[in-house]
């Protein structure tokens, strides 16, 4: 989600008991941190995109 953020999808569909889920992720982590995360996911090949938004994931922690 964070990459997709990044790309600049402003509008997010989930279910319903997904979604103070993903409050807490997008509150979490800054806008220019997935902007960047983006730009490094667009010059890469896909396993380098998976690792770098794992890592990304690992640093949020999510109640």
């Amino acid at each position: 989600m964070p990459l997709l953020v990044g790309l600049g999808v402003d509008g997010l569909s989930v279910v319903p008991r997904r979604i103070p889920r993903t409050k807490a992720l997008l509150n979490a982590v800054r806008y220019e941190s997935m902007r960047h995360l983006a730009e490094q996911a667009c010059q890469r090949r896909t396993e380098d995109v998976i690792d770098a938004v794992a890592r990304l994931a690992e640093q949020v922690e999510i109640a």
